[in-house]
C-alpha cells in the first residue's frame, strides 16, 4: 500500500537528516555554548546556531535560480562553493548548503 508523504520542506523546516535532528534534540534541552569562536567573539547555543542556520539557508535558495531550484528538488548533485575563513560563519554556511540539499565545495582563502 503506497502512502503518500509531503517532502519535509519549509522556510522553518529542516530536512530529515540526522545531524538535523541531533541538532534539535540539544536545542530543546541545552542551552550550553556549542560554538566559541574567538576570532570573532561569538558565543552561540544550539538554538542561535540553527536560527542562522535557517535564515542563511533560506536566503541561499532565495538567490538560486529556478533551474538548480529543479535540480535539487528532484534530487540531483548541486554543489556550492564554501569561501569563508574557520569558525562560525563557515559552520553556518556549512550547515545551511547542507539544508538546501546542496553537496558543499568548502574552498580555501589563499594569502
Amino acid at each position: 500500500m503506497a502512502t503518500n508523504k509531503p517532502k519535509h520542506i519549509g522556510p522553518h523546516v529542516f530536512p530529515n537528516f540526522p545531524i538535523f535532528g541531533r541538532l534539535l534534540g540539544y536545542a530543546s534541552r541545552d542551552t550550553s555554548i556549542v560554538i566559541n569562536d574567538v576570532t570573532k567573539e561569538y558565543a552561540v547555543t544550539h538554538i542561535q546556531l540553527l536560527t542562522d542556520v535557517l535564515h542563511l539557508r533560506n536566503l541561499l535558495y532565495d538567490s538560486l535560480e529556478d533551474k538548480v531550484k529543479e535540480q535539487l528538488w528532484r534530487g540531483e548533485e548541486v554543489y556550492v562553493n564554501l569561501l569563508t575563513p574557520a569558525g562560525y560563519e563557515f559552520a553556518v554556511g556549512f550547515f545551511a548548503i547542507l539544508a538546501i540539499g546542496a553537496i558543499i565545495v568548502p574552498l580555501c582563502e589563499l594569502k
